[in-house]
């Protein structure tokens, strides 16, 4: 293998290496007397490989980096101040963690704990909601039966609907009011006579799916939730993280958290969820709100949530109901 290495003096000494072996090659860098980060890549010519190499060296040059004939040494293990301070990271990290829960799906009329699609419960002589855009009936989407959930602090005596407008046409003017605007989002009591979905109400037939037990799991905060104090954490203390949770090293520190957290299989999923953190797609996190459900839309749901979308039902701090989705 063949290895350049080049050094930046100063008050905080530091080292990048390349090194190269047919078509693979691999960069080192870091503080001097670390072990440092390394980032590989392949490349299917010689060509290609040789420019990103000469690539890579004038940008280093550019930085004040100067070749050097010698390879920095490997730092022999971590040092105290290191690993304490990957320690007191990880137990920060650990005091963040939200409980989350998994439904289990059967596809069945039963009202189980939870429903997608199917039957919704209404006051006796209630009418069934309506656009407000069309006037057409609302598709019923989802309902969660609030007084047996598994986690007491979600709990209540009431259940939670969602509903949407699916019957717009392209062709219609005001669709995209329907598509936008027509979402309804409430708590209703329990108890109450349940009805089917009216006819005319969707514009295609979903079969109702039940929530019928949940498995429980733990999940870290996402990235916009912990990425001030990540920003402040060293190198050194980042790569010792990841190592604790036996991740792969990475020279981005929110690739490094995210490491950790699959390392430790607890990382913010993107998924039909009770609970948990939410994995926002587009807004920033509301820490105001604790999330309830998290929506997909894929099955069972089958929801107009455009490209990549998600919704969440969130629960303010004085109760009350809150919800939105967004796309890519």
């Amino acid at each position: 293998m063949q290895t350049r290495s080049f050094v930046l003096d100063g008050d905080l000494k530091r080292f990048w290496d390349i090194s190269w072996d047919g078509p693979d090659v691999e960069v080192t860098y870091g503080k001097w007397g670390t072990d440092g980060r390394c980032r590989e890549r392949s490349f299917e010519t010689p060509a290609a490989r040789d420019a990103y190499i000469e690539a890579q060296i004038a940008k280093i040059r550019k930085k004040g980096y100067r070749e050097s004939d010698r390879v920095a040494a490997a730092a022999d293990g971590r040092t105290p101040k290191v690993e304490a301070e990957a320690r007191a990271l990880e137990a920060w990290l650990t005091g963040q963690r939200r409980e989350a829960w998994d439904p289990v799906l059967e596809q069945t009329s039963a009202p189980g704990v939870a429903r997608f699609r199917g039957a919704m419960t209404l006051d006796a002589g209630e009418a069934w909601p309506s656009c407000g855009s069309c006037g057409r009936p609302l598709a019923g989407l989802f309902e969660l039966d609030r007084a047996g959930l598994p986690d007491p602090t979600l709990r209540a005596d009431d259940c939670v609907q969602l509903f949407a407008c699916e019957s717009w046409s392209n062709d219609e003017p005001g669709s995209a009011d329907c598509i936008v605007g027509s979402w309804l989002a409430r708590r209703h009591a329990r108890g109450t006579p349940r009805h089917e979905t009216p006819p005319g109400a969707s514009a295609g037939a979903h079969p109702p799916t039940s929530v019928v037990s949940w498995t429980e799991r733990s999940e870290l905060p996402p990235i916009d939730v912990v990425g001030a104090r990540l920003d402040e954490c060293s190198e050194e203390t980042l790569d010792a993280l990841v190592r604790m949770a036996g991740g792969a090293l990475s020279d981005d520190p929110f690739d490094a958290y995210r490491a950790f957290a699959e390392g430790r299989g607890e990382r913010s999923a993107n998924r039909h969820k009770l609970g948990g953190w939410p994995t926002f797609v587009q807004e920033p996190v509301r820490p105001w709100a604790r999330q309830l459900f998290q929506l997909e839309r894929g099955a069972p749901l089958h929801a107009n949530f455009g490209d990549v979308g998600a919704a969440h039902l969130l629960l303010t701090s004085s109760g009350t109901l809150d919800f939105f989705w967004a796309s890519h």
